[in-house]
């Protein structure tokens, strides 16, 4: 499973993109890259499903889905 990496979160992982073993939800997926990626507990980030923004942790993946890890921005 790919997930794709923006912003600071891009720079603090030195990766555009990292690869993990499939998961089921997207609460399992913040657990194993929390666990695989430390720094990521310390980074506020919002996570998007197939470029919609996801607020449900019980949300089903699939290993079609397309994952981006989004930090915090503001408009203006």
């Amino acid at each position: 499973m790919q997930v794709m990496l923006y912003g600071v979160l891009k720079e603090k992982l030195q990766d555009e993109m990292i690869e993990i073993t499939p998961v089921v939800t997207v609460q399992e997926l913040i657990q194993i890259l929390e666990i695989r990626y430390p720094l990521l507990k310390e980074q506020r980030f919002t996570i998007a499903v197939n470029k919609k923004i996801c607020t449900d942790n019980k949300h089903a993946l699939t290993e079609e889905d397309a994952i981006a890890l989004l930090p915090p921005f503001s408009g203006g």
